[in-house]
C-alpha cells in the first residue's frame, strides 16, 4: 500500500492490519507513503491518494467523503461556539493541507483575520501529541481522529462539522502480482472506513 494520507495510515489501518494480515493467511502489507504523483516505474499494488492521478489501469474503490471538523481536548471545546474558540484558542495547521482552514472558515462565515494561529505542522499525526496535551485546537478530518474521540481524549465541537468536497481512493493495480489480494484488501478498507463512520455517528449521538 502507498499512500499519501499518511495519517489515515498511521491512525486507521496500521492499529487494525492484523485484522486483514490474520484472515488472509498473514498476507504480508508493506506501507510506504509518498506526496509525489505514482508512477508506473514505482513498486506498489494498492494506492490510496486523496488528490493524486494515478495513470495506470486499475479499479477505482470510493473509501469515503471527507468531513472536516474542529477537534480538541473536551476541556479546551467545552461550552464554545466555534467562532468563539478559533478566536481565543491556538488553531494548529497543517504545511500539506493549506487548504482546510480557509475552506472550513468559509463554509462557517468565520473571518480568517479573527483566527488565532498556533503552530504548523507537516501532516495531520504530527499534530496529535499537541492535541492531546492541550496546545491547541485543529481543523481535521474526522476520521483520521476517530480512535481518539471514540476514547474520549479528544471532542468535536459541536456545530463545526462541514464537507470538504474531497474523497479518499483507493485502486488495486491490474498489474499486481496478486489482484485477487489487493482488491481484497480494497474491500476490507471500504469497510474499515465504512464501521469507523458509524462509530462516530453513534458516538456523536450518545
Amino acid at each position: 500500500m502507498r499512500t499519501s494520507i499518511s495519517t489515515l495510515a498511521y491512525s486507521l489501518v496500521i492499529p487494525r492490519l492484523s485484522e486483514f494480515c490474520d484472515a488472509h493467511d498473514e498476507a504480508m502489507v508493506d506501507i510506504v507513503t509518498s506526496l509525489a504523483t505514482p508512477t508506473t516505474s514505482d513498486r506498489f499494488d494498492v494506492p490510496v491518494t486523496r488528490d493524486l492521478h494515478l495513470a495506470e489501469a486499475s479499479d477505482e474503490w470510493k473509501l469515503h467523503d471527507e468531513t472536516l471538523v474542529c477537534i480538541g481536548t473536551p476541556q479546551m471545546i467545552c461550552g464554545k461556539s466555534p467562532a468563539e474558540l478559533v478566536s481565543s484558542t491556538p488553531v494548529i495547521t497543517i504545511g500539506s493541507r493549506p487548504d482546510i482552514l480557509p475552506c472550513w472558515a468559509a463554509a462557517l462565515g468565520v473571518p480568517l483575520a479573527d483566527i488565532r494561529r498556533g503552530p504548523r505542522f507537516d501532516h495531520h499525526f504530527l499534530a496529535i501529541p499537541a492535541l492531546v496535551t492541550g496546545q491547541g485546537v485543529i481543523i481535521a478530518p474526522e476520521l483520521y481522529v476517530s480512535d481518539l474521540i471514540l476514547k474520549g481524549v479528544l471532542a468535536v465541537l459541536p456545530g463545526s462539522q462541514m464537507r470538504s468536497g474531497m474523497t479518499c481512493r483507493a485502486y488495486s493495480v491490474d498489474r499486481s502480482p496478486a489482484p485477487d489480494l489487493t482488491q481484497q484488501f480494497c474491500r476490507w478498507m471500504i469497510r474499515l472506513c465504512r464501521e469507523t463512520s458509524a462509530r462516530l455517528q453513534a458516538h456523536s449521538g450518545a
